[in-house]
């Protein structure tokens, strides 16, 4: 007698390495916080006075700022110390190719007098989606505006 068992066959089938890694797609938190870290960023290059990154941080090459890289640093130039922190940001949210996070945030500044400034607000960031042929830069988050206003 005869008895037969059944056979398991293993199918291995080869997945180039192009097909099955994908980049990660960052969740809604990851580009939140990345969003708040160019705030933070930003304010680390002002107490640095290191004008040229902080002016960077902008969008279009620093020109969202409303000034000139010259106009930017002068606008500091009296101003000995600045630190922010970050209140929320919120979800990211897209539009016409774009996605935009607002970051909320209290600022403290000392001028060269002594003299101590709050102010809250809101920073507005941007980058551009993943299009066809979007650079690096667009792709990275930047200030696109800033609204503060005096801490009463």
């Amino acid at each position: 007698m005869r008895i037969a068992f059944p056979v398991a066959v293993a199918i291995c089938v080869a997945v180039p390495q192009a097909l099955s890694a994908q980049p990660a797609v960052p969740s809604m938190a990851e580009e939140s916080a990345a969003a708040a870290a160019v705030v933070q960023d930003y304010y680390a290059a002002l107490a640095a006075r290191d004008f040229r990154r902080a002016y960077a941080s902008w969008a279009d090459g620093g020109a969202a700022s409303g000034k000139g890289l010259a106009g930017f640093a002068n606008g500091f130039a009296h101003t000995r110390s600045t630190a922010v922190r970050i209140v929320s940001a919120s979800p990211p949210d897209g539009a016409a190719g774009s996605m935009y996070v607002t970051v909320m945030v209290e600022v403290e500044a000392t001028l060269d007098s002594g003299v101590a400034q709050r102010f809250t607000g809101t920073y507005t960031l941007r980058r551009v989606n993943g299009v066809p042929g979007a650079t690096a830069e667009q792709l990275s988050w930047h200030i696109a505006s800033a609204e503060l206003h005096p801490a009463g």
